[in-house]
């Protein structure tokens, strides 16, 4: 997904996004922020309906960092007896494939994902694509971004509170389910 240009193109394409059905609503946390090294210990997917479709911590190839839990609040010892990837992966693929994706900040957790599936060899998800909510906020604030080109990314919880939206408790599922809820209001500011 290319950002958006404009607060009006933001809103139309969420207004579009709440009508179809064949979108899920999707976000991880993880060991850090290392495209290359850091790995997936949440997933979170929620429908269009707001029905929780997966809430997963997963057992990472390496430690959770202090600063990273002091972030999500999940440890290690919580990731101890968790499923590894490998093990549920056929289910993580069979609910995302076929489906459009919407995240807020999508190229990182659809990054993740996809380094976590090489990193273990794993066939990787096939979604119809990935949208990011987090750049349709950004068009829809309108704040010029003085670090890249186009508008200043606002964190997912300055967009709840914004919005008059209770803020997520930073966990996969709360995260997903707050992503859902940002589109909702877009679409109704159409």
């Amino acid at each position: 997904m290319t950002p958006f240009s404009s607060r009006k193109e933001a809103l139309a394409w969420a207004k579009a996004i709440v009508s179809r059905s064949d979108v899920l609503y999707v976000d991880t946390e993880t060991t850090g922020v290392r495209f290359d090294h850091d790995d997936v210990i949440d997933i979170g997917v929620v429908d269009c309906k707001g029905i929780v479709r997966m809430d997963q911590l997963v057992r990472p190839r390496m430690g959770v960092p202090s600063d990273s839990e002091a972030v999500h609040g999940i440890s290690n010892r919580q990731l101890q007896t968790a499923p590894t990837l490998v093990d549920i992966w056929p289910d993580v693929s069979a609910l995302l494939t076929g489906k459009l994706l919407i995240s807020y900040n999508a190229d990182f957790d659809q990054r993740m994902l996809a380094f976590a599936a090489s990193q273990r060899m794993l066939t990787p998800i096939e979604p119809l694509g990935w949208d990011c909510a987090m750049e349709a906020y950004a068009a829809f604030n309108g704040q010029s971004s003085h670090h890249r080109a186009g508008f200043r990314w606002i964190s997912l919880e300055s967009a709840a509170m914004a919005l008059d939206i209770d803020p997520p408790a930073h966990r996969a599922v709360a995260d997903a389910m707050t992503c859902l809820e940002v589109v909702q209001e877009l679409s109704r500011r159409f």
